[in-house]
């Protein structure tokens, strides 16, 4: 077996041809230091020790100098390599510094989506409400307003609702703070208004298959408050933020005062925004003063049925209500009103009801009357004579 000899250091070999120079070799460059034999030889022997070591030098250097050139190889391709890497690390920082300006959200401080983020969906809420709301807001931190507007935001699902879904919230929050919400009591006590953690669908639903939202969305359609102890105030403004409304209904109710005066009840002028409003019942709810404030009720030209039964509402029939052209039925049962029926009703093409019993009405039901064929006109309990 062939027996590898170890490689010896740089060192030991300059140490070894040192002392071969210093001491002679034992056999060829012994001869230089004797009396020659022959001169020429003796030259040549000596001559060719010194070659041998120059050489040997020689190669030694040349050995490092193919180290120290491989090292400056090798250090050069480490500073190439780490330059690369530097570029492909800095171009990959500039993407993402990119994609986080020009795509939100991003990540910061362990949450989905930057501060700015946050604020731009706060400022678009904001932008929808009216002038008059944000002053409410702004003016009044008692106001009903002011306490839907904290509490909207503090929903921990508002930043995920669209717009018109955080609208509709903070309305149905407004109206539950202007008519006394904290101090309601039902009759069922699964009713959870408010409530974070249910959808507004749910607060004021009545059985099973009886949501007041659309089946195929979330958006309301029916604001029903039934059956409600310690009602009290007005319906806010707000209520117009409910953009998909076609039906109000607030009945049965159990007021702290007295009674609750229709005319300042309503805010008419902005229900007339409601162009899908089509029902509004207000029946059994102890309704005093003046049947309606003047030509206001007239805005509501949507609407489509009328139902004030059942209150303590006094007065004449105002010849305003035939402004509701697309009025089909109105009742006016069981209150205090007096005087005529108003010929302006013939005006209402599609009446097809009037409901008039138990009220101190007299005199003698319009002739016009007969020209809607289709009209059904219920007396009973009045002096109200048919032509």
């Amino acid at each position: 077996m062939d027996v590898v000899p170890e490689r010896i250091s740089e060192e030991e070999e300059k140490q070894t041809l040192d002392n071969i120079m210093e001491t002679g070799s034992s056999s060829t460059c012994t001869a230089a230091s004797s009396p020659p034999k022959k001169k020429k030889s003796s030259l040549h022997d000596s001559t060719a020790c010194e070659t041998m070591a120059d050489s040997y030098h020689m190669g030694l250097e040349s050995e490092a100098e193919q180290r120290q050139s491989q090292e400056q190889g090798d250090n050069q391709r480490s500073k190439n390599g780490c330059l690369i890497r530097t570029g492909a690390l800095m171009t990959f920082v500039l993407v993402v510094v990119a994609a986080s300006v020009l795509l939100e959200p991003v990540i910061w401080q362990g949450s989905a989506v930057s501060p700015r983020y946050y604020e731009q969906i706060i400022e678009r809420f904001d932008d929808s409400l009216s002038e008059e709301t944000r002053e409410r807001i702004d003016s009044d931190p008692d106001s009903p307003q002011a306490k839907a507007y904290e509490w909207t935001l503090d929903d921990p699902g508002f930043f995920e609702y669209p717009n018109w879904r955080q609208r509709q919230r903070f309305a149905l929050a407004t109206i539950y703070f202007a008519l006394n919400g904290p101090s309601w009591r039902f009759e069922d006590e699964s009713k959870d208004w408010l409530s974070h953690d249910k959808s507004e669908c749910e607060w004021q639903q009545y059985g099973d298959d009886n949501s007041p939202c659309r089946k195929d969305t979330d958006v309301l359609e029916r604001l029903i408050l039934y059956n409600i102890k310690q009602f009290q105030g007005n319906l806010p403004p707000e209520v117009s933020l409910l953009f998909g409304l076609e039906e109000i209904s607030i009945l049965e109710i159990t007021t702290t005062s007295l009674s609750v005066n229709l005319t300042s009840f309503l805010p008419w002028e902005d229900l007339a925004n409601m162009e899908g409003l089509k029902r509004l019942d207000l029946s059994s709810t102890d309704m005093h003063g003046s049947l309606i404030p003047g030509p206001s009720i007239g805005l509501l030209s949507s609407l489509e049925e009328l139902n004030l039964s059942d209150g303590s509402l006094s007065g004449t029939i105002p010849e305003e209500l035939s402004l509701l052209t697309n009025a089909k039925i109105i009742d006016l049962r069981n209150n205090q009103l007096q005087g005529n029926v108003p010929e302006a009703f013939c005006s209402m093409p599609n009446l097809v009801e009037l409901r008039l019993d138990n009220n101190p009405l007299e005199g003698e039901i319009p002739t016009c009357f007969q020209s809607l064929p289709d009209l059904i006109v219920s007396h009973d309990g009045t002096e109200l004579l048919m032509p």
